[in-house]
């Protein structure tokens, strides 16, 4: 982690507690456990070069990614200049059964999570 300081927080009663030891994270991780699992996630959706990632890219293997807003228009621009269409449509987060934010891990630093197929 980058930066472990920011990921502490306070509840409305003044209690300080870590985002990453809630139940709303074990059930998110549970969760992605599950996709992985079941091959939904690539396999090397959190260890992957920008190399193969960039293949998977030009050969139409992904489906959604997690990143900075400028990463969409950077991405656009590499496919378009290898003879490409591209349009980038973001998604609205996921949410739980009873409509609430399904898991916001708050300041979690750096990127990954690229679904591929």
């Amino acid at each position: 982690m980058a930066d472990a300081a920011s990921s502490w927080y306070f509840n409305s009663n003044g209690k300080v507690y870590n985002t990453f030891l809630t139940q709303e994270a074990k059930e998110y991780v549970t969760y992605m456990n599950k996709l992985y699992s079941e091959r939904v996630l690539d396999e090397e959706y959190v260890n992957q070069t920008s190399e193969q990632y960039n293949e998977k890219l030009y050969n139409n293997r992904i489906s959604s990614r997690v990143g900075a807003w400028w990463d969409s228009v950077l991405s656009s621009i590499a496919v378009m200049d290898k003879g490409f269409d591209v349009e980038y449509i973001p998604l609205m987060p996921f949410v739980s059964k009873d409509n609430n934010p399904f898991v916001y891990l708050k300041d979690l630093p750096g990127y990954g999570g690229n679904t591929s197929y």
